[in-house]
């Protein structure tokens, strides 16, 4: 898959993008970090809806030509595919009470019949009816941070355990002796 992040799947799942562009397939992997898989009940390894949906600011909006909308204000954005569209929605507020509409102008009709995405989950050994699979690096992340946290109080005991001298100048030291160590003071006439 050119120009992407071939391990994003690696922490659960990867939706792949099936397109038809100037009469060519084009396949498109896709971070799941804001998707939604519907499945069919009956067929569960069919999928029939995918849901896109995130919070974006107003300026993204303005940027692509949406008009109404105030720049500084947050907007949820949206857009779904089914069987037979690819359903794009007018940005909405973050009332939860009001619905979405959907944006007539750039919702379009792909006829496939099926919805355009392939669902992949990474490992198996999760629930059947998880729509993620377990992660490449779960062991890994544990190690990785005990590796973290030994070398971080290492460094810490390093600099904080280090001899420390403190420097006395006294001028009336009967003998002029001088013990070094970590608990002493360095003492001069």
């Amino acid at each position: 898959f050119p120009s992407h992040d071939r391990s994003s799947g690696s922490v659960g799942s990867v939706a792949i993008w099936y397109r038809i562009v100037k009469n060519r397939p084009l396949l498109t992997p896709i971070s799941t970090k804001f998707l939604t898989p519907i499945f069919d009940m009956s067929e569960p390894d069919k999928l029939i809806k995918i849901i896109e949906q995130y919070k974006v600011p107003g300026q993204w909006f303005i940027d692509r030509g949406y008009s109404g909308i105030k720049a500084n204000q947050t907007y949820w954005w949206r857009r779904d595919w089914d069987l037979t569209q690819e359903i794009w929605y007018l940005p909405k507020s973050l009332d939860k009470n009001k619905p979405f509409d959907i944006d007539e102008k750039r919702t379009l009709t792909h006829g496939l019949g099926f919805c355009p995405f392939i669902w992949v989950k990474n490992l198996p050994g999760a629930q059947d009816n998880e729509i993620d699979g377990l992660c490449t690096f779960e062991s890994a992340i544990n190690s990785q941070i005990s590796i973290h946290q030994q070398l971080s109080q290492a460094g810490r005991g390093l600099k904080y355990s280090s001899e420390p001298m403190l420097l006395l100048k006294n001028p009336e030291s009967p003998d002029g002796q001088m013990v070094k160590g970590a608990g002493n003071a360095i003492v001069v006439g």
